[in-house]
């Protein structure tokens, strides 16, 4: 397993669950995710990157439970997404429709 996330790296952990999916390592990327939902519970990033790891896996149903988790997340948070708020809810919102 790589390093423990260090504090306040927020991005930097993020992407490197994108890295372990990349690199099909689906086991670790979904602990890691796991742990970024824990560690970052203010952001929707461990819920979006879940849903990219059971995708990955071809698991549609459990992807798509966690993007519509991670629409419900950014609904519930609207105030801190601004500008980007649309087209967060849009990603999330096509992924749905292309795994259902």
């Amino acid at each position: 397993m790589t390093t423990p996330f260090e504090e306040d790296n927020l991005e930097e952990d993020s992407n490197r669950i994108i890295d372990l999916i990349n690199d099909g390592h689906l086991d670790e990327a979904e602990a890691w995710a796991k742990k970024l939902i824990i560690d970052y519970p203010d952001v929707h990033d461990g819920l979006e990157r879940l849903a990219m790891v059971y995708e990955k896996r071809g698991d549609s149903k459990k992807s798509v439970e966690f993007y519509q988790k991670a629409i419900d997340f950014v609904n519930l948070n609207k105030a801190n997404y601004g500008e980007d708020l649309e087209s967060y809810l849009d990603f999330y919102k096509d992924r749905i429709k292309e795994l259902s």
